[in-house]
C-alpha cells in the first residue's frame, strides 16, 4: 500500500513539473513561434487549427485581441485551462468542443465571448458536442453583442446567437453572465451542473433543461424579450421536455434549488410581456427537486410538470406582482395580464395537447407560498402550502416586493407554519432551518436582526458597505485604528479573515454571515448578506 501511494504521489508530482504555460497573441503572435510570453503563437483558433496538443496541468494565456472562433478537441488527464493574461481581455467570437474529434477536461475561465448572430438560424456561443466530458466555463461573459440599447425588434430578432449548448456528460457552467441572447442555456447533457449564473435579456427561453442528473443552483434568470409573436414562442425562464420525439421519454434526477426567475426588472424598457417561470410541458417527468426558489412572473405558469412521478416541489416562494401587463401593439393574440401564478402538477400531455396521458403520481408539494394552487387529483401529498391570492396581499408577507425583495416580515403568518418533514436544510440564503419551533413556508427562513447583529463598545467613523455584497465588502474606519476583521458562517465557522480594509466574497457561497471586526480594544459584530 505504502509503495501504491509513494507511485501515485511520484506520478502526480510528475505531471506538475512537466506542465507548461503558453501564450497566444491574435495580435503581433506566429504560430511559428514557440508559444512563450516572449515568443507568442497567434490567435487561439490558429493553434487548434495547427493541431498543437497540450498536457494535463497545461494553461494556455490569451492575450488581446480577437481569438475568432477554435474548436477545441483532445482528452487530457487533468484540466488543461484557457484564460486571460492578466490585465488583458481578449474576445472569442464562438467556441466548440469536440466534433471531429473527442474534447475532456477542458477549462474556459473569465473570457469575453461576444458574436452577433449573421446567418438567418441563431448559432451557439459556445457548443459541446456529444463527444465532450467534463467540460467546465466559468467566469466568462457570453453575449450577442455587449450594448444592445438602440436594438429594434428585428435586431434583437435577428441578431441574437445563443448562450451555450451543452450535449455530452460531467460539465460545469459557474459564475457566467450570458445576456443578450436568443436561449441563455440548452443543457442536453447528463449529469452536469449550472451553478451561481446570471441570463438576462433572452428572446426565446432561460433555460431548456433537457439533461438528466443535473443541478442548476443559485442562478438567476431575468428579463426576457418579448419580439416573437404567440404562435411562434412562449417565453420561460427555465423550460424542460422529453424527447425524442418531443414528450416521448423521461427526464430524471435534476435539482432546481435556489434560483430567483424575474420577469421584468426594468418596467420602462421595450419588449416586455408575460414570462412562466419553470414550464415543464412535455415529460416524463421523475425524481425532480425544486426548492428554495423565487420565482416572480407575470403569467399563470409558477411551477408545472406536466407528467410526474417521485417529484418534490418545496419551500419556493411564488408571486405575481404585475398587476397590468404591457399589451404588445404588434401582438394581438397576446393574453391581458394572465396570472396569478400557480404550482400545478398534471398528467402527461399528449401530442394532441390534451391533459389525458399518463397520471403523475407519489409527488410531494409543501411549505410552498404562492397565489393559488391548480393540480389534478391523486398527484401526491399536499401539505403546509399557503396561498397568497392576489397581489394586495403580499405586504402581509414579505419586506418589500417593489425591489423583489421577498424575506419575510416579523409578522408573516408563514413564520413557523411549515413542516420540518422532508423539508430543506437551508433556505435560499444558505440559512439554517429551522429558525424557530418550524420551518418558515417559503423560499426564506425569518431572521430576527436583533438576534443576529450584535454590537460590543463603540467604534465612532465605521462604515461598512455595500449589504448585501457580492463581490466586495469595503471597511472605512475614520478613527484609523488598525483592525483585523473576520467572517464566519451561519454555523460560526471561520470563511476569511483580512488585516486590510475590503474582504472579496465573490467566491463566498450565497448566506447570511456575520462580520467580526477587532481593533486593540474594541470588538464590533454585523449580520452581512452575501448574494
Amino acid at each position: 500500500m505504502i509503495r501504491l501511494l509513494t507511485f501515485i504521489a511520484l506520478n502526480f508530482i510528475v505531471v506538475q513539473m512537466f506542465a507548461t504555460n503558453y501564450y497566444c497573441d491574435p495580435v503581433n503572435g506566429n504560430m511559428g513561434n514557440v508559444g512563450t510570453l516572449n515568443a507568442p503563437w497567434s490567435s487561439v483558433q490558429a493553434v487548434f487549427d495547427n493541431g498543437k496538443t497540450f498536457n494535463g496541468g497545461d494553461k494556455i494565456f490569451l492575450m488581446d485581441g480577437n481569438h475568432s472562433f477554435p474548436k477545441i478537441v483532445g482528452d487530457n488527464s487533468s484540466n488543461v485551462e484557457i484564460l486571460p493574461l492578466l490585465g488583458h481581455s481578449p474576445v472569442i467570437e464562438k467556441i466548440r468542443f469536440g466534433n471531429m474529434a473527442s474534447a475532456s477536461k477542458w477549462v474556459l475561465n473569465g473570457v469575453l465571448i461576444k458574436s452577433e448572430n449573421t446567418v438567418q438560424y441563431a448559432g451557439n456561443l459556445v457548443d459541446l458536442y456529444p463527444n465532450c466530458s467534463n467540460i467546465t466555463i466559468v467566469n466568462c461573459t457570453i453575449t450577442s453583442n455587449l450594448s444592445t440599447s438602440n436594438w429594434t425588434r428585428n435586431d434583437w430578432r435577428n441578431k441574437t446567437n445563443n448562450g451555450i449548448f451543452a450535449k455530452g456528460t460531467g460539465h460545469k457552467f459557474n459564475y457566467n453572465t450570458i445576456k443578450n441572447v436568443a436561449i441563455g442555456l440548452t443543457m442536453l447533457s447528463d449529469f452536469s451542473q449550472f451553478i451561481g449564473n446570471t441570463i438576462q435579456y433572452f428572446t426565446i427561453d432561460g433555460i431548456r433543461g433537457l439533461g438528466s442528473d443535473c443541478l442548476y443552483a443559485n442562478n438567476v434568470i431575468k428579463d426576457n424579450v418579448s419580439v416573437y409573436y404567440y404562435a411562434e414562442n412562449h417565453y420561460d425562464g427555465f423550460q424542460s421536455y422529453s424527447c425524442c420525439p418531443v414528450g416521448s421519454g423521461t427526464v430524471s434526477n435534476v435539482i432546481i434549488r435556489g434560483n430567483k426567475f424575474i420577469n421584468t426588472t426594468d418596467f420602462n424598457r421595450n419588449f416586455n410581456c408575460p414570462m412562466r417561470g419553470i414550464g415543464c410541458f412535455d415529460g416524463m417527468y421523475n425524481n425532480w427537486v425544486i426548492e428554495n426558489n423565487v420565482i416572480i412572473v407575470d403569467h399563470y405558469h409558477g411551477i408545472t410538470l406536466s407528467g410526474a412521478t417521485n417529484c418534490t416541489i418545496r419551500n419556493n416562494t411564488i408571486i405575481d406582482p404585475y398587476d397590468v401587463t404591457p399589451q404588445d401593439p404588434n401582438e394581438p393574440n397576446q393574453w391581458n395580464n394572465p396570472g396569478p401564478a400557480w404550482i400545478r402538477i398534471t398528467a402527461h400531455k399528449t401530442d394532441g395537447g390534451v391533459f389525458d396521458g399518463t397520471p403523475s403520481t407519489n409527488n410531494t408539494i409543501i411549505n410552498n407560498l404562492v397565489s393559488v394552487m391548480n393540480n389534478d387529483n391523486g398527484i401526491g401529498l399536499m401539505s403546509n402550502n399557503i396561498l397568497m391570492g392576489n397581489s394586495f396581499n403580499y405586504s402581509n408577507y414579505f419586506a418589500d416586493v417593489s425591489a423583489f425583495d421577498l424575506h419575510l416580515t416579523a409578522t408573516s403568518t408563514v413564520v413557523d407554519a411549515g413542516t420540518n418533514v422532508n423539508a430543506p436544510p437551508v433556505d435560499f440564503d444558505n440559512i439554517s432551518r429551522p429558525q424557530g419551533a418550524f420551518v418558515d413556508v417559503g423560499a426564506f427562513e425569518y431572521i430576527d436582526n436583533q438576534n443576529t447583529e450584535i454590537e460590543e463598545g463603540e467604534m465612532t467613523g465605521l462604515v461598512i458597505y455595500p449589504n448585501p455584497a457580492s463581490h466586495y465588502i469595503f471597511i472605512e474606519n475614520n478613527k484609523e485604528a488598525k483592525f483585523r476583521s473576520f467572517l464566519y458562517d451561519g454555523e460560526g465557522r471561520l470563511v476569511l479573515s483580512e488585516q486590510v480594509n475590503q474582504l472579496d466574497v465573490s467566491k463566498v457561497a450565497r448566506g447570511v454571515y456575520i462580520l467580526k471586526i477587532e481593533t486593540n480594544d474594541i470588538v464590533y459584530n454585523k449580520r452581512i448578506v452575501i448574494q
